[in-house]
């Protein structure tokens, strides 16, 4: 039995990852929805690939469904909680346009402005940041997101500085 599901493993993440190139150009031509799709279908072939949350977390944020970006990060984070250290870059998914990546963060950190006191959003931010090679400017973001979240802040010391 174990034999068994491990090849299933092996060819559900093999299926995921070509969900997730397939979601990784639709990205790139900044068809969000699109991606987003195609990274849904990735975590429900190998739902343990965090690759596969992370990267709807921001297609989802692209689109703007802020809550539920967070909460594919935070499935993404249950598997792999050294993802802040994994050395991800944003320019990956939205290579090569710069113009596109930095109008997304404008869009994320206007609305975070728009309401400084949502948890989420500055969480959001921050992520990006740090993704971004910002580390510096989403210290401040985690720091007031977990300022606001309390006790339910654990995803975000996961990114903070120690």
């Amino acid at each position: 039995k174990k034999a068994v599901e491990r090849a299933t493993n092996t060819h559900a993440n093999a299926l995921a990852w070509r969900f997730i190139g397939f979601g990784d150009a639709q990205f790139a031509a900044q068809k969000f929805a699109d991606a987003n799709q195609r990274y849904r279908k990735a975590s429900q072939s190998a739902p343990q690939l965090a690759d596969a949350w992370f990267r709807q977390g921001f297609a989802l944020s692209a689109i703007g469904r802020y809550d539920l970006a967070v909460g594919a990060i935070n499935r993404g984070l249950k598997i792999n909680p050294n993802w802040a250290k994994s050395g991800f870059d944003l320019k990956e998914l939205y290579c090569p346009d710069e113009l596109a990546k930095d109008a997304r963060l404008d869009v994320l950190a206007q609305a975070a402005a728009d309401k400084p006191n949502d948890a989420n959003l500055l969480f959001l931010v921050g992520v990006h940041l740090h993704f971004d090679g910002q580390a510096e400017q989403a210290e401040q973001f985690f720091q007031r997101a977990k300022e606001l979240a309390g006790d339910d802040a654990e995803h975000i010391r996961t990114f903070m500085s120690k």
